[in-house]
């Protein structure tokens, strides 16, 4: 799953090669930014290693929910956003696990070119943005016989970081649109290892200053979206999102959604 992230990534920086300056002092109007309240429903994919409790992958479906909310000013638009995602049965084998994973984020978008890609103009925008990322799991243990001690597990990454997007209008109604975001520093929380305390062991702290090396945010995403009225819209996404930290027992998470969106532009 690691290529699809690295593969929007380069597509996103590639529609970049040819662009344009263009002024700052305003937004284009060629593009709709999303003004208003959005809702999004969807499934994903989510494969999760934490060697907090178990060196093994464990994988399923998870449904995915979120709204958001846009708002596009004279200079520069921001975004809102809260996922929630939820299994009881991420499973690794016939061993289970219930989780739960949170985002909450925002960011401040600004015009920074035009491009053009198949004869069809570009607009990038470019900003910084800032997420909170929360996992909680807790292992089914009546399955898999693991011990009360890790039992549980918790993650927590606040970052901030750069968020790029593309948007290319098709037709009046037709957009389409991808993004890239990454962390550079966080601060990041994991649940002491009990194990080890009983045992006599240091208490590590729970929480730290992370770089980019030992905790890692980020998420791509590709879609389209139609707007079928004057002020609402519907969407099709792709969303890939990636989550790893290595400061206490290594954790990754990753997960692929597809996702449908309505929205009402205000």
């Amino acid at each position: 799953m690691n290529k699809n992230i690295y593969s929007v990534f380069i597509a996103i920086l590639l529609t970049m090669t040819s662009t344009q300056a263009q002024a700052q002092g305003s937004i284009s109007n060629d593009y709709s930014f999303g003004d208003g309240l959005a809702i999004h429903g969807g499934v994903g994919f989510l494969a999760l290693k934490d060697e907090y409790i178990s060196s093994e992958i464990y994988s399923g479906t998870v449904p995915y929910f979120a709204a958001s909310w846009s708002r596009q000013n004279e200079t520069y638009g921001h975004r809102l956003w809260l996922e929630y995602e939820y299994t009881a049965a991420l499973r690794n084998h016939n061993i289970s696990a219930e989780i739960t994973q949170l985002r909450l984020g925002v960011a401040f978008m600004y015009p920074v070119g035009k491009t053009n890609v198949l004869s069809k103009d570009v607009d990038v925008l470019f900003g910084p943005a800032s997420e909170l990322f929360f996992h909680y799991r807790s292992e089914n243990i009546a399955d898999g016989g693991e011990s009360v001690a890790n039992a549980y597990s918790f993650a927590l990454l606040f970052s901030g970081g750069m968020k790029l997007e593309a948007l290319c209008p098709l037709n009046e109604s037709f957009q389409l649109h991808a993004m890239a975001q990454t962390s550079l520093l966080s601060f990041g929380g994991r649940m002491p290892n009990v194990a080890g305390i009983e045992e006599g062991e240091k208490n590590e702290s729970a929480f730290k200053l992370l770089t980019v090396f030992a905790g890692f945010d980020a998420s791509g995403e590709i879609g389209c979206s139609y707007k079928l009225y004057r002020s609402v819209l519907i969407a099709a996404d792709y969303r890939f999102e990636l989550t790893r930290i290595s400061a206490w027992d290594f954790f990754i998470s990753g997960n692929d959604n597809f996702i449908v969106s309505a929205a009402y532009d205000f």
